[in-house]
Protein backbone atom coordinates (compact mmCIF):
# COMPACT_ATOMS: atom_id res chain seq x y z
CA UNK A 1 0.00 0.00 0.00
CA UNK A 2 1.44 3.33 -0.67
CA UNK A 3 1.04 6.56 1.53
CA UNK A 4 -2.32 7.64 -0.51
CA UNK A 5 -4.14 4.28 0.01
CA UNK A 6 -3.35 3.78 3.84
CA UNK A 7 -5.46 7.33 3.91
CA UNK A 8 -8.03 6.72 1.55
CA UNK A 9 -7.07 9.76 -0.45
CA UNK A 10 -6.34 10.07 -4.12
CA UNK A 11 -2.76 11.42 -5.27
CA UNK A 12 -4.79 14.37 -6.74
CA UNK A 13 -5.94 15.15 -3.50
CA UNK A 14 -5.50 18.95 -1.80
CA UNK A 15 -3.19 19.39 1.26
CA UNK A 16 -6.79 19.76 3.14
CA UNK A 17 -8.40 16.91 1.86
CA UNK A 18 -5.38 15.19 3.24
CA UNK A 19 -5.51 16.46 6.37
CA UNK A 20 -9.14 15.93 7.25
CA UNK A 21 -8.89 11.75 5.86
CA UNK A 22 -5.54 11.86 8.56
CA UNK A 23 -7.58 13.28 11.27
CA UNK A 24 -10.64 11.11 10.72
CA UNK A 25 -8.77 7.76 10.79
CA UNK A 26 -6.71 8.70 13.49
CA UNK A 27 -9.41 9.65 15.66
CA UNK A 28 -10.98 5.89 14.49
CA UNK A 29 -8.02 4.27 15.36
CA UNK A 30 -5.96 5.81 18.01
CA UNK A 31 -5.22 3.33 20.42
CA UNK A 32 -7.31 5.23 23.37
CA UNK A 33 -10.01 4.44 22.27
CA UNK A 34 -9.48 0.93 22.36
CA UNK A 35 -8.94 -0.07 26.08
CA UNK A 36 -5.50 -0.28 27.48
CA UNK A 37 -4.80 -3.90 27.19
CA UNK A 38 -5.84 -6.61 24.41
CA UNK A 39 -5.49 -7.19 20.71
CA UNK A 40 -7.48 -4.67 19.78
CA UNK A 41 -5.30 -2.18 21.67
CA UNK A 42 -2.40 -3.36 19.23
CA UNK A 43 -4.09 -3.30 16.28
CA UNK A 44 -4.67 0.10 16.51
CA UNK A 45 -1.38 0.95 17.64
CA UNK A 46 0.22 -0.56 14.73
CA UNK A 47 -2.48 0.69 12.32
CA UNK A 48 -1.64 4.52 13.68
CA UNK A 49 1.68 3.80 12.98
CA UNK A 50 1.18 3.19 9.29
CA UNK A 51 -1.48 6.71 9.61
CA UNK A 52 1.38 8.63 11.20
CA UNK A 53 4.26 7.49 8.45
CA UNK A 54 2.03 8.69 5.55
CA UNK A 55 0.74 11.64 7.49
CA UNK A 56 4.54 12.54 7.60
CA UNK A 57 5.19 12.48 4.06
CA UNK A 58 1.70 13.42 2.82
CA UNK A 59 1.39 16.46 5.52
CA UNK A 60 4.44 17.78 4.26
CA UNK A 61 4.36 19.99 1.01
CA UNK A 62 8.11 18.92 0.16
CA UNK A 63 8.13 15.58 1.05
CA UNK A 64 4.64 14.95 -0.72
CA UNK A 65 6.59 15.96 -4.02
CA UNK A 66 9.45 14.19 -3.85
CA UNK A 67 7.41 10.87 -2.66
CA UNK A 68 5.19 11.69 -5.88
CA UNK A 69 8.25 12.34 -8.05
CA UNK A 70 9.31 8.43 -6.65
CA UNK A 71 5.76 7.13 -7.48
CA UNK A 72 6.66 8.23 -11.25
CA UNK A 73 9.33 6.92 -11.17
CA UNK A 74 11.33 9.82 -12.11
CA UNK A 75 13.43 9.15 -8.60
CA UNK A 76 14.76 5.78 -7.17
CA UNK A 77 12.93 5.29 -4.34
CA UNK A 78 14.85 5.79 -0.67
CA UNK A 79 17.58 4.13 1.06
CA UNK A 80 16.62 1.45 3.61
CA UNK A 81 16.96 3.26 6.92
CA UNK A 82 16.40 6.44 5.75
CA UNK A 83 12.48 6.86 6.40
CA UNK A 84 10.34 5.56 9.14
CA UNK A 85 10.91 1.70 9.65
CA UNK A 86 10.09 -1.13 12.25
CA UNK A 87 12.66 -3.14 13.07
CA UNK A 88 13.23 -6.36 11.72
CA UNK A 89 11.52 -9.83 13.48
CA UNK A 90 14.96 -11.09 13.67
CA UNK A 91 16.59 -8.20 15.90
CA UNK A 92 17.32 -8.97 19.30
CA UNK A 93 18.95 -6.73 21.40
CA UNK A 94 21.13 -8.58 23.47
CA UNK A 95 23.55 -10.99 22.61
CA UNK A 96 23.28 -14.61 24.45
CA UNK A 97 26.99 -14.10 25.30
CA UNK A 98 27.03 -11.18 27.22
CA UNK A 99 28.51 -11.28 30.40
CA UNK A 100 26.70 -8.13 31.86
CA UNK A 101 23.03 -8.94 30.39
CA UNK A 102 22.19 -9.66 34.35
CA UNK A 103 21.66 -5.43 34.69
CA UNK A 104 22.22 -5.94 38.61
CA UNK A 105 24.76 -2.47 37.95
CA UNK A 106 22.20 -0.05 37.53
CA UNK A 107 20.66 -0.68 41.00
CA UNK A 108 23.87 -0.60 42.84
CA UNK A 109 24.68 2.28 44.86
CA UNK A 110 27.69 4.41 43.67
CA UNK A 111 30.29 4.09 46.32
CA UNK A 112 31.17 7.89 47.61
CA UNK A 113 35.01 7.76 48.05
CA UNK A 114 36.07 10.19 51.17
CA UNK A 115 38.56 11.45 49.49
CA UNK A 116 36.85 13.54 46.98
CA UNK A 117 34.06 14.69 49.03
CA UNK A 118 34.36 19.16 49.27
CA UNK A 119 34.40 19.74 53.06
CA UNK A 120 31.00 21.05 54.99
CA UNK A 121 33.03 24.42 55.16
CA UNK A 122 32.83 24.75 51.38
CA UNK A 123 29.21 23.24 50.98
CA UNK A 124 27.96 25.30 53.90
CA UNK A 125 30.08 28.66 53.71
CA UNK A 126 28.94 30.73 50.73
CA UNK A 127 25.30 30.42 51.53
CA UNK A 128 26.03 31.08 55.44
CA UNK A 129 28.69 34.39 53.66
CA UNK A 130 26.09 35.64 51.45
CA UNK A 131 23.43 35.14 54.05
CA UNK A 132 25.22 37.22 56.37
CA UNK A 133 26.00 40.10 53.81
CA UNK A 134 22.41 40.49 52.61
CA UNK A 135 21.55 41.09 56.85
CA UNK A 136 24.54 43.43 57.23
CA UNK A 137 23.86 45.07 53.89
CA UNK A 138 19.95 45.40 55.19
CA UNK A 139 21.43 46.75 58.69
CA UNK A 140 23.75 49.39 57.00
CA UNK A 141 20.94 50.48 55.24
CA UNK A 142 18.75 51.29 58.55
CA UNK A 143 21.91 52.47 61.02
CA UNK A 144 23.59 54.31 57.73
CA UNK A 145 26.90 52.97 58.21
CA UNK A 146 29.48 52.78 56.16
CA UNK A 147 31.27 50.08 57.46
CA UNK A 148 28.56 47.80 57.77
CA UNK A 149 28.16 48.21 54.27
CA UNK A 150 31.66 47.39 52.98
CA UNK A 151 31.66 44.74 55.32
CA UNK A 152 28.64 43.26 54.06
CA UNK A 153 30.04 43.68 50.68
CA UNK A 154 33.16 41.88 51.23
CA UNK A 155 30.57 39.13 52.27
CA UNK A 156 28.64 38.44 49.28
CA UNK A 157 31.85 38.80 47.30
CA UNK A 158 33.31 36.18 49.13
CA UNK A 159 30.17 33.79 49.32
CA UNK A 160 30.38 34.24 45.35
CA UNK A 161 33.54 33.72 45.07
CA UNK A 162 33.80 30.20 46.93
CA UNK A 163 30.01 29.58 45.44
CA UNK A 164 32.30 29.30 42.00
CA UNK A 165 35.24 28.09 43.74
CA UNK A 166 33.20 24.71 45.63
CA UNK A 167 32.80 22.76 42.16
CA UNK A 168 36.83 23.76 40.89
CA UNK A 169 37.79 22.29 44.52
CA UNK A 170 35.82 19.14 43.89
CA UNK A 171 37.06 18.44 40.44
CA UNK A 172 40.48 18.75 41.78
CA UNK A 173 40.22 17.06 44.83
CA UNK A 174 38.39 14.40 42.27
CA UNK A 175 41.37 13.78 40.09
CA UNK A 176 43.81 13.83 42.86
CA UNK A 177 42.25 10.87 43.99
CA UNK A 178 42.18 9.06 40.88
CA UNK A 179 46.24 9.83 40.85
CA UNK A 180 46.77 8.32 44.39
CA UNK A 181 45.47 4.63 45.00
CA UNK A 182 43.01 4.37 47.74
CA UNK A 183 45.48 3.11 50.39
CA UNK A 184 47.69 6.37 50.38
CA UNK A 185 46.53 9.73 51.41
CA UNK A 186 43.01 8.60 51.91
CA UNK A 187 42.38 10.62 55.35
CA UNK A 188 40.44 13.84 54.80
CA UNK A 189 42.72 16.93 54.74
Amino acid sequence: MNHYEVLGVAPTASAEQVRRAYLRLAREHHPDRHGHTGPGRADAEERMRVLNAAWAVLGDRDRRAAYDRQLSGEVPPARPGSGVHRPSSEFRPLDDGDDDDDLSWRHEPDPCDPRTAIGRWLSVGPAALVALGLGLMAVSFVVGVRALAAAALGCLLLGGVLFLGAPVVAVFRSRMAEEQPAGRGSARR
